[in-house]
């Protein structure tokens, strides 16, 4: 899919996928306008895509991403969180090859959860690497880890840019027992001082 503006019917999944057995779809060059409807939309949902200069904004979750997904190059912004919305750019709650490079992802708002959640909290999770993004707001800004069910895997977290925005931190990272998250280069977008995540 290239060069196209999405806006779902309704309340469903502006773009759904299967979340296991799909390889090598791409949306490139695109716009999802969620419509700021309540309640929210998801984005993209599934596994076996890649993303790369999209623009996806008013939606709740912008991705929610299984396994083998990749998200470049893109903008994600003006999310939607009404009551009971647990709202995050980019949601992963298992699977595994995750790749988020390269985007800016705003979770500005009062009621917004996250710019990028990745915990393994329904599944294992493995091969996660969020590089060179600017992030900003949520409660935390960079979720991570699990809940203690289910293993965190290798997770890294590098080379970010963090704006303001957000109400506790910039992170909140939970290896699972015996993992270590990885975390190196971020800095503070304002003033670009480095980042403890």
């Amino acid at each position: 899919m290239e060069d196209c503006l999405i806006r779902p019917r309704g309340n469903a999944v502006a773009v759904s996928l299967p979340y296991t057995g799909v390889s090598g779809v791409e949306l490139v060059h695109v716009e999802i306008d969620g419509g700021r409807q309540n309640p929210s939309v998801v984005g993209i949902a599934g596994s076996g895509f890649v993303v790369d200069a999209a623009d996806i904004h008013g939606t709740g979750d912008a991705i929610d991403a299984s396994s083998n997904v990749v998200v470049q190059n893109s903008w994600i912004h003006d999310l939607v969180a009404w009551d009971g919305d647990h709202t995050d750019g980019i949601q992963s709650s298992g699977g595994r090859s995750l790749r988020i490079v390269n985007n800016t992802i705003d979770a500005l708002g009062p009621a917004t959860n996250s710019a990028i959640l990745t915990g393994a909290d329904l599944g294992p999770l493995d091969q996660v690497i969020i590089e060179h993004n600017l992030l900003r707001g949520g409660n935390y800004t960079v979720y991570a880890g699990t809940g203690g069910r289910f293993d965190s895997g290798s997770i890294i977290i590098s080379g970010n840019r963090f704006g303001s925005g957000y109400r506790y931190g910039p992170c909140s990272l939970r290896p699972a027992r015996g993992r270590t998250i990885q975390s190196s280069g971020n800095v503070d977008d304002a003033t670009g001082a480095p980042l403890r995540c």
